[in-house]
């Protein structure tokens, strides 16, 4: 059961990021690099708690820093690409390389203070 659930979760998020993708590459398609839109995603893992002000966690507090790091953005706009998956260590080393076909030939590396740095496939 849990199994489809995420198979399902899975196949919708996907569609998701296909159309939303496809979307944002008609849109900047015609659109100068200055004004083309560049997407930055953080991917971080731990509890998330919810309170009358929203969601707060020391999960959450890293994920935005990760989100907001300098180099990270240098990256992605030396890159010209339309979007940067950023990964927290944890998240990286728990999910991503666990799955060899999902390591990419280069990464950029975070800490917990912000700063990123590339290196070669591995944190």
């Amino acid at each position: 059961m849990i199994r489809r659930d995420l198979r399902t979760i899975h196949e919708s998020l996907y569609d998701m990021l296909r159309v939303s993708f496809a979307a944002l590459r008609r849109y900047n398609d015609v659109r100068t690099l200055e004004t083309r839109v560049q997407l930055r995603v953080a991917l971080h893992r731990g509890e998330v708690y919810e309170n009358p002000d929203g969601v707060v966690s020391h999960a959450v507090n890293l994920a935005f820093r990760i989100l907001d790091a300098k180099s990270a953005k240098s990256a992605l706009a030396q890159s010209g690409g339309m979007l940067a998956l950023i990964a927290s260590n944890d998240f990286f080393h728990d999910v991503i390389a666990q799955e060899p076909s999902a390591v990419p030939s280069w990464t950029l590396c975070s800490n917990s203070r912000s700063s990123v740095s590339r290196t070669a496939g591995r944190c």
